[in-house]
This record gives structure tokens, sequence and C-alpha cells, in this order.
């Protein structure tokens, strides 16, 4: 798939101004995760400072390759076979939990097989890279 730069350029801008704002709203709620926000603001913005040095010797109307079709099948492999395993953790899970085999808050069940799902997603994709 290709891209024009500016357009990317755009959605650089759109997340160092997103998390700006996310960071600016928290400390003035007095929250925990202003730092952090603000930490991903200046990702952010190193991002967007690097995207236009690079748009300055390549000009700004050329194209970006941003997704090939053996990167889309890959991670399409990947987010399917997280959706299977998060499916079987929580079918799992609402049984122990229906017949008292356990006793853990659903929400933090929930937030266990998000987790780990993400791991299985990335685990995958660590294997596809070496298998291809």
């Amino acid at each position: 798939m290709r891209v024009n730069k500016w357009v990317i350029l755009v959605a650089y801008l759109f997340i160092f101004l997103y998390f700006g704002y996310l960071s600016i709203s928290e400390f003035n709620k007095g929250g925990n995760f202003g730092l952090l926000m603000g930490i991903c603001s200046f990702v952010g913005g190193y991002q967007v400072i690097k995207w236009l040095a690079k748009i300055k010797k390549e000009g700004i109307n050329n194209k970006e390759v941003i997704v090939d079709q053996r990167i889309t099948s890959i991670i399409l492999i990947s987010l399917s076979i997280s959706y299977i395993y998060i499916v079987i953790f929580l079918s799992v899970g609402l049984f122990g939990l229906y017949n008292n085999y356990i006793s853990i808050e659903p929400i933090l069940m929930m937030i266990l097989a998000i987790l780990t799902s993400v791991i299985v997603f990335s685990i995958s994709q660590i294997v596809q890279r070496f298998i291809r």
C-alpha cells in the first residue's frame, strides 16, 4: 500500500497532539498516567521532527510503501491466533467461575486474558518471521 508522505506526517502530528492533550488533562486531574502520556507525546514529537527531516531531503509529494502483502498476511495470521487464544481463555475462565473452580475477579480475568493474548500475538509474530 502506498501513501503520500504528507498523510503520514499528519498522522504523526495527530498522535503528538493527542498524547500531549491527554498528558495535560491527566496532570490537571491529578492522575498518575500524565507522565506516561507526556513520554508518548515526546516520542510522537521526535517522530514528527524525524519525518520532517526525511521529507526535506526526499520531497513531500513522494509516496511511501507502508504495508506489503506479506506483512498483512503475517499480521492477520497472528491476530487470528490471538483471537482464538483469547476466546478459549475466556471460555475456560467463564466455566471455572460458573462452577466455582477458581476464585478470581472477572475484571482481573479479562485483563489477564488481554495481556496474555498480546504476548501470544507477539510470539506468533516472532515465530512467523523466523519461519518465512
